[in-house]
């Protein structure tokens, strides 16, 4: 039986990788870095103020479900009481 031989292994011919954050940031200036800066406190502001309103709107649906139950739950034991909604 013949030896197996096998190739060399691959190496890469490149320069060493980089950080291209690190190379982003260094590059930019003070007005640009502090400008994105205005830009993010104002995208993390808006997202609280869309998951205050998604909270809000799951509060509605629950406080209608709780009083449909309610309203179920007064039928069941013979009382006919009608809630009005709020």
């Amino acid at each position: 039986m013949e030896d197996l031989q096998f190739p060399q292994p691959y190496q890469h011919s490149h320069k060493p990788v980089i950080d291209i954050n690190k190379v982003l940031e260094s590059d930019r200036t003070f007005g640009q870095r502090a400008a994105d800066w205005v830009v993010m406190i104002s995208e993390n502001r808006q997202n609280e103020r869309d998951r205050l309103e998604h909270l809000a709107c799951q509060d509605r649906a629950l406080i209608r479900i709780h009083e449909q139950l309610k309203t179920l739950e007064a039928r069941r034991s013979g009382g006919t009481q009608e809630q009005d909604g709020t």
